[in-house]
């Protein structure tokens, strides 16, 4: 796409602190569908304090302490203290429909799993808004940041979890899929730095918006590969980083000898600095578009980046934040939702749903077949309705009739004003291009992230480049001027859609394509062919 967004980047800092028997009391410190308050379980054990909304939880020295999480149960909101010399502390959760969010680990722990966990009754679990950034001691295989088991038949959703300095991987999920029940799993905006022997390692499910990160280090073996594809697979990994530093590769398949795993990555970033950047051996590493080799060491956003920022909450997403409403649908329709604050899935329903493709922090793209919900603050702006079919709409449990929501929708424009139809303006190329229309522009949804109203465009004009990859505008109106121009002293080579459908520069009143610059012609199916230009013609590359 364009521009990246700006990131926070990174200051990093280490801590310092194994193991003797110790449980903490479950009862302490598991809120059972809230009937446990932060009183109350500071109340219960001389181990927890209350600092604010969390609790402390001090690990003596020497101590291991034990956290159990059963089925339908979760662990929330808690800073573990591991400061004390050789204390440690792990979290079990081996059933299912469990979830662990907003924990932090305080201090360098001893040489631990972290988190021991798997869906066992093939369900959905849940870990979000964790930190473990501190890191375990240095020493070979000292320090695993989350386990995954070979029991593990349900779906574990990840999201928002920051791991740092482990000697025996970040995100160990291999085992279910090599030799085990074959679960899946979603991570999403993770952060991963200086682990060995993999930061990301697993064998089917999917990475969105992660970051893996080399760097220098005094800790031998704190450098591990950035994704580690085992049997059966596939790894599917989207708008991630793999800032690898030519410590080890980006990617690497194969990991269990003979068995075969499939990687596919799509708009990610990856360093090719370690023998070429990736290692196939057994199955392939299929690039399919929009990826280049300029990662960025950022923590994606929400990521917790302290043990009380990640125990108090912030940035986290799902149960743990409060919405004052919710839209339900039953029935059968396309619809386009938005809300003029944040809006979020149903808990449950994220791992159906893509960020960035069918929801944002304030819209949802979609559609329902049976019924859906989602949960917002402020008010509906905008709902769009298309191939309706016996809808019910539901708006805080009250039916409603959907044509009392949102006032700004274009449903309600006269739709028979053709100059105020919007069309979808995508572009795939390299090229400087802009353009002004006699109606409105805006970017996508995906696309308006990483840009800035009044610097890249404006209500009725856009001024923007490619440096290889796509972009896509809301469009209304007729073009007025429509001009390309070479990029980094590459001359403009740009394929242009309307709606999905290829157009000629001419049909938009494209100028700058001059004599020196590539127009791509694309032909499918079978014949003969022959044609000739004034100037030069050679085969694309496809990659």
């Amino acid at each position: 796409m364009a521009r990246e967004q700006s990131r926070q980047h990174i200051d990093s800092s280490g801590g310092r602190s194994g193991s003797a028997d110790g449980r903490l009391n479950r009862r302490s410190y598991l809120k059972l569908a809230g009937a446990a308050t932060a009183a109350a379980v500071a109340a219960a054990t001389a181990a927890g304090a209350s600092d604010g909304d969390y609790d402390v939880i001090e690990v003596d020295p020497g101590e291991r302490r034990v956290i159990r999480v059963d089925s339908g149960e979760t662990f929330e909101n808690a800073v573990i203290d591991v400061s004390a010399d050789g204390a440690s502390a792990i979290i079990t959760a081996m059933g299912t429909n469990w979830t662990i969010r907003n924990v932090g680990w305080r201090g360098v722990s001893a040489d631990e799993t972290f988190i021991g966990c798997a869906d066992s009754g093939g369900n959905t679990s849940t870990i979000e808004n964790v930190y473990m950034g501190d890191g375990a001691e240095p020493g070979h295989r000292n320090g695993l940041g989350i386990w995954l088991g070979r029991d593990h038949s349900g779906h574990l959703d990840i999201n928002r979890v920051n791991i740092q300095m482990m000697g025996d991987n970040s995100f160990y999920l291999s085992a279910p899929h090599h030799y085990g029940d074959n679960g899946t799993v979603h991570l999403r905006n993770c952060y991963s730095r200086n682990s060995w022997v993999a930061h990301y390692r697993l064998g089917n499910g999917t990475l969105e918006n992660c970051v893996a990160v080399n760097e220098a280090t005094d800790v031998d073996e704190r450098h591990g590969r950035g994704v580690w594809a085992w049997d059966p697979g596939p790894v599917e990994v989207r708008g991630c980083h793999f800032a690898m530093n030519g410590y080890h590769y980006s990617f690497r398949n194969g990991g269990n000898g003979e068995g075969a795993s499939e990687i596919s990555v799509t708009d990610t970033e990856w360093d090719t600095g370690f023998n070429g950047g990736y290692f196939d051996p057994h199955g392939p590493v299929n690039f399919e578009g929009g990826n280049g080799n300029d990662p960025e060491d950022f923590y994606p956003e929400g990521c917790p980046t302290s043990p009380e920022e990640a125990a108090g909450g912030e940035g986290a997403t799902g149960g743990s934040r409060e919405y004052d409403h919710t839209l339900r649908l039953e029935g059968e329709a396309e619809y386009y939702l938005e809300v003029d604050e944040e809006l979020a899935p149903r808990s449950g329903f994220e791992q159906y749903l893509e960020y960035g493709e069918a929801y944002g922090e304030d819209w949802a793209d979609w559609w329902v077949s049976t019924w859906t919900e989602w949960r917002f603050n402020g008010d509906v702006t905008r709902l769009d309705l298309e191939d309706v079919n016996d809808l019910t709409v539901y708006f805080d449990g009250e039916e409603i009739d959907p044509d009392d929501l949102g006032e700004n929708s274009p449903s309600n424009e006269d739709e028979g004003d053709d100059e105020s139809e919007t069309q979808i303006l995508r572009m795939e190329g390299v090229g400087d291009y802009a353009f002004e229309t006699d109606g409105t522009v805006e970017p996508t949804d995906e696309l308006a992230q990483f840009l800035t109203e009044g610097d890249s465009y404006g209500e009725n004009w856009a001024d923007w480049y490619l440096t290889g990859s796509w972009t896509e505008w809301r469009v209304t109106g007729d073009f007025e001027r429509f001009e390309v121009d070479a990029y980094d002293g590459t001359a403009p080579d740009l394929t242009f859609f309307l709606d999905g459908e290829e157009v000629t520069p001419e049909e938009l009143g494209v100028t700058g394509l001059g004599d020196d610059s590539t127009t791509t012609i694309r032909m499918e199916g079978v014949g003969e062919y022959y044609f000739e230009t004034d100037g030069t013609v050679e085969p694309a590359v496809f990659r």
